[in-house]
């Protein structure tokens, strides 16, 4: 499912436009008629580009003048790196053969991109905490070039939440993916899950007594139940008195929940009367949470 969500967000980035002939004078309607070169680059030297076309090399020279893009946006001509696909407009120059562009268009294939899946254990900013299926935590940094979809539609990438499950695709350096695209796999069907979220005001071992609007509600956790917090998973056993929750689970009757997951927050992110001070962006997501639970 997510490797179909990954390969739909792929093929909805820009492409660079395939022609059948290395050089073409093409009509548009701004009346451009420039000579168009695309290939694959296999080597550069200076302010040269060595492009492998259908045709044959082709050396595609640029200037302080050329406007390069990469990926839809604006970039230094010399980032353009061999492996890249380029598009380039321009014309040839005198009897050298060379070709000057005025613009070169340039992206990473996507079978060039990294690739990771995991669910995303926290958010800051423009930053997703994943945590893949061996337990690896990766950094998946995103910018508005990046393209966020589910199966159906493109989403906003800000829309990314702690609990999504997720497949995404760029450069990784280190413990941190540069995103290009970013794949979120939406449960078909969610079984109805019973929810408690207020204030712990004790911990019995293994039940938490949790102050709610409704009264006081008792959340039961075992060894299956998994707890975190903005940053990482807990011991359920380690919550404090004070913290802010979002339980998750099977309701046991009587305001008693057997929780398959808790989201934990801090006493410092609630006030005396037990509203939560986070603003609404950074409180847990209860679809996303329920959604985790139920991958689980």
């Amino acid at each position: 499912m997510l490797k179909k969500i990954l390969i739909a967000a792929v093929m909805s980035l820009p492409l660079v436009a395939l022609g059948s002939s290395v050089a073409s004078a093409e009509s548009h309607p701004d009346g451009d008629h420039r000579e168009r070169v695309v290939g694959l680059v296999t080597g550069e030297h200076g302010q040269t580009l060595v492009l492998r076309t259908r045709q044959g090399e082709v050396d595609v020279h640029w200037s302080p003048d050329t406007e390069c893009l990469i990926g839809g946006a604006a970039a230094d001509c010399d980032a353009i790196e061999p492996g890249m696909l380029v598009g380039a407009a321009g014309s040839y120059s005198g009897g050298s053969g060379q070709f000057q562009a005025d613009v070169i268009k340039a992206r990473v294939r996507a079978h060039d991109l990294a690739k990771i899946a995991g669910v995303v254990q926290s958010e800051s900013g423009q930053t997703l905490v994943v945590e893949t299926r061996d337990g690896t935590i990766v950094n998946v940094e995103w910018t508005d070039e990046t393209t966020c979809r589910t199966r159906e539609n493109r989403i906003d990438c800000d829309r990314l939440e702690p609990g999504n499950r997720i497949v995404a695709a760029g450069r990784l350096d280190g413990s941190t993916l540069q995103a290009r695209v970013i794949g979120v796999h939406v449960p078909a069907e969610q079984p109805e899950l019973a929810r408690v979220r207020g204030v712990v005001t004790a911990n019995h071992g293994q039940v938490l007594a949790v102050d709610t609007r409704d009264g006081t509600a008792n959340v039961h956790f075992d060894a299956e139940t998994v707890c975190q917090t903005r940053d990482a998973r807990i011991d359920c056993s380690s919550i404090e008195e004070g913290s802010r929750v979002l339980a998750v689970g099977e309701e046991l009757g009587d305001h008693n929940l057997q929780a398959k997951r808790i989201f934990v927050g801090t006493p410092s992110d609630v006030r005396p009367d037990g509203r939560d001070v986070r603003s609404t962006d950074a409180r847990p997501n209860v679809d996303a949470v329920r959604a985790a639970a139920v991958t689980d």
